[in-house]
């Protein structure tokens, strides 16, 4: 079953306790991107920043590992690309 919307993705990914929700005010042309790519470099989790200064919640890091790829297509790592084929097939 295919998640119906972000929202749902993003519940999966807390159950699975790879989301964090960053609550503090933070800097979206400064602090936001350092942030990021710290966590980026060590496979890390999703962020959730809830209280960017523009006031627009912004979610990063959401498919940057294989294993959330796959879980986003509901499938297991190493049937990413023998799934992903069979969707295009189906698509077109």
């Amino acid at each position: 079953m295919a998640y119906k919307d972000l929202r749902e993705f993003l519940n999966k990914l807390e159950v699975e306790e790879d989301l964090v929700r960053i609550k503090v005010l933070v800097h979206p042309e400064y602090e936001i991107g350092a942030i990021c790519r710290k966590v980026l470099d060590k496979n890390g989790p999703v962020l959730f920043f809830e209280n960017p200064s523009k006031d627009i919640p912004l979610v990063v890091n959401i498919l940057a590992t294989r294993e959330r790829y796959a879980m986003a297509l509901e499938t297991s790592p190493e049937e990413i690309h023998r799934d992903w084929t069979e969707r295009i097939k189906k698509s077109n």
